[in-house]
């Protein structure tokens, strides 16, 4: 071989070599910074939101429209805001590191929400399934009267979203004042009658089967639902560490997320009641390789608080990422406020006021939508559940 071809050979190779390297190092975001003249690290932020095409501001400057990719930022905290016409704004201060993708998933709140009926008989008491997927109540409307229940799944061309009666009132059991407890798979119904006299009795209602099992005590299918509960528990605890355990038992009121990820708790602080939320660090993902997603917010960190003394429930949205607070809010007229809250206690956002009966309220499983017990007829007390439409 020639000189000369091995020249263009060594200069070919190298050409090769440079092209690579830098495109490898693009690809990892690094960029030429001309003010700096050096190569400088960059992130970028994944941004999405439900729903979709919101415009996406970087420190009040406008990028792109969701779901898209905001390339060639430097490392920093940047402030983020999505904007759609119709919903809440949505605005949180985002890390950026070099060489990182951090992931924004924003639940965009309508302002004008439409709400549409789901049930049409009069609803005294209603009792959501442990799975989140049913609703069990009580009527007491003429030939309607009994127990029913209404599925929360959101399902192709509506099918088994028509509400469904189980049981109608007979001369012997009058179903309609019933009180009825969900198993903890959700595929039972127990349901406690009492008569005149104050005398109670009990019946098993399988959902499955539609099938009504007299009961002559309760003390057996209680143990087996405790039981059930204990193993469902234990399951999870298994996941974590001897000292994440003792950590988490300690806990008042825990509420696990449905992923299983994050727990709710409370702390009291005098007249307040603190809410926190706990990352839960998994053993066998603590062992891997794969990174954990990481909370902005402490678990220490208060992520709202309320009166004691305020009537309110609190229930993780179906996202694991939100929070859904229902509280009184006006002790005069018995109005009743729901809100959306994030896990880091920002984007506290307002969905509705109003009448809402003993703060009878209920994300689907999806969060496509909240489930309300309430009345807009002003010429009749009868309520009803009606969903407010989030999308």
């Amino acid at each position: 071989m020639s000189l000369k071809r091995i020249i263009y050979l060594l200069i070919t190779v190298t050409t090769i070599t440079l092209i690579s390297l830098i495109i490898i190092f693009m690809a990892s975001g690094y960029r030429f910074d001309f003010a700096s003249r050096s190569i400088q690290g960059t992130g970028i932020i994944s941004a999405t939101s439900n729903p979709d095409g919101a415009i996406v501001y970087v420190d009040a400057v406008p990028k792109d429209a969701t779901n898209t990719t905001i390339t060639n930022l430097r490392p920093g905290t940047y402030t983020i805001r999505f904007e759609k016409e119709g919903y809440a704004d949505w605005e949180q201060k985002v890390a950026v590191e070099k060489e990182l993708v951090t992931k924004i998933d924003a639940l965009l709140i309508p302002l004008y929400p439409s709400f549409r009926p789901l049930t049409y008989t009069g609803v005294n008491t209603t009792y959501i399934s442990p799975d989140n997927q049913k609703i069990a109540y009580t009527v007491n409307t003429n030939n309607s009267s009994g127990i029913w229940t209404v599925n929360l799944e959101e399902r192709p061309f509506n099918l088994n979203r028509q509400p469904q009666q189980l049981l109608k009132n007979t001369d012997q059991f009058n179903y309609s004042q019933s009180k009825l407890t969900w198993s903890p798979t959700s595929g039972q119904l127990l349901i406690e009658l009492t008569d005149k006299s104050g005398t109670k009795t009990y019946q098993l209602f399988d959902l499955t089967e539609s099938t009504t099992t007299p009961l002559a005590n309760i003390e057996e299918i209680s143990k087996q639902w405790d039981d059930l509960n204990k193993l469902s528990l234990n399951e999870l605890l298994a996941t974590v560490s001897d000292t994440e355990k003792e950590k988490i038992t300690k806990f008042v009121n825990p509420a696990w997320s449905p992923d299983d990820q994050f727990i709710l708790y409370q702390t009291n602080d005098g007249d307040l009641i603190n809410y926190h939320v706990y990352q839960v660090v998994n053993v066998n993902s603590a062992r891997s390789n794969i990174p954990t997603p990481t909370l902005k917010v402490s678990s220490t960190d208060t992520v709202f608080s309320i009166n004691k003394n305020t009537p309110h429930q609190v229930s993780w949205f179906p996202n694991s990422q939100h929070l859904m607070l229902t509280y009184q809010s006006d002790a005069n007229n018995d109005d009743t406020t729901i809100e959306i809250i994030e896990t880091t206690g920002t984007n506290r956002t307002h969905l509705f006021t109003g009448l809402i009966k003993d703060l009878q309220a209920y994300p689907n499983p999806n969060g496509t939508k909240v489930v309300i017990l309430t009345s807009f007829n002003t010429q009749s007390e009868a309520y009803n559940l009606y969903s407010i439409e989030l999308q």
